[in-house]
């Protein structure tokens, strides 16, 4: 796998509401096996356009991005050097 560079993974999936919650979308990221929360914006159609709004605006250049039946999405940021945990 040397010749493979290094691209920190993160899955993006939709929560559906609760009793006492509307609808949400969680960002796991792979490398470090963290999750967050953020709150489903309605201006958007699909929880993978808030994802990669969200990690876009957290800095990361994402490079690819890919879905799954589940309508879960995959993005792939590259990793300049460290990798840089996800945070709020």
């Amino acid at each position: 796998m040397e010749n493979l560079p290094n691209y920190q993974l993160f899955i993006v999936k939709p929560l559906g509401s609760t009793n006492t919650r509307g609808q949400r979308v969680s960002i796991h990221d792979v490398r470090f096996n963290k999750r967050i929360i953020i709150p489903w914006n309605y201006s958007l159609n699909y929880s993978g356009d808030m994802g990669q709004e969200f990690l876009e605006s957290k800095g990361y250049k994402l490079i690819g991005s890919a879905a799954d039946k589940g309508l879960d999405y995959y993005f792939a940021a590259p990793v300049d050097g460290l990798f840089t945990e996800l945070s709020k």
